[in-house]
């Protein structure tokens, strides 16, 4: 990550994935949704319910991602298959599988099986993934997945942030947050791909 320092007062803080969406908002932006109104119904675990078991500083950078209204998921960091158990509203819609199809499901069912190509690109940054997820370490990384338009499947650039959230005694949660970016592999596009 790149560290930057500033010559007339404090130093500024490194460019980690934490700190970058932890950096204060614009006030014109909308607060933390009310209510845990962003959250998918499809969830298996209450947010609610993970949040009494956040440390104070990441409740507060939960809240702040929440802001954004944009897709997030969450995982168990002691599930090795990484399994979906709560997400937000905006990540069901993003990815247009069926309803019920995401939500307890490993993560890596967004790659669709892909092979060549975006197959290839994705084994080097899951490699990635899993060595940090090894150390409890934060994460960003650009994966291809598909997203659904109708009973076709649409690949696109993901870019993959991945935060360690804790309680008291440690590491305990895994948010994810994605942002649609382009994605060189994509240049020839695979085949379409019909929903499973």
């Amino acid at each position: 990550y790149i560290s930057l320092s500033w010559t007339m007062g404090e130093p500024i803080k490194a460019l980690t994935p934490r700190n970058i969406l932890a950096a204060d908002l614009p006030a014109h932006y909308p607060g933390t949704p009310k209510n845990w109104e962003d959250v998918s119904p499809l969830s298996s675990t209450p947010l609610s319910e993970i949040y009494e078991t956040l440390t104070t500083e990441d409740q507060a950078l939960f809240s702040q991602i929440r802001r954004f209204r944009g897709p997030w998921l969450l995982s168990s960091s002691s599930d090795r298959n990484d399994t979906i158990i709560c997400c937000s509203h905006a990540f069901i819609d993003t990815m247009g599988y069926p309803s019920g199809s995401l939500a307890g499901r490993n993560c890596k069912c967004l790659q669709q099986g892909a092979l060549q190509g975006p197959g290839e690109w994705n084994a080097v940054r899951n490699e990635t993934l899993r060595s940090a997820f090894e150390k409890d370490e934060d994460v960003n990384v650009t994966l291809v997945n598909f997203h659904f338009k109708g009973a076709e499947a649409v690949p696109f650039g993901n870019n993959l942030t991945v935060l360690h959230l804790s309680d008291e005694e440690g590491v305990k949660w895994r948010l994810g947050v994605i942002k649609r970016v382009s994605c060189p592999v994509l240049g020839a596009r695979p085949g379409k791909r019909k929903k499973e």
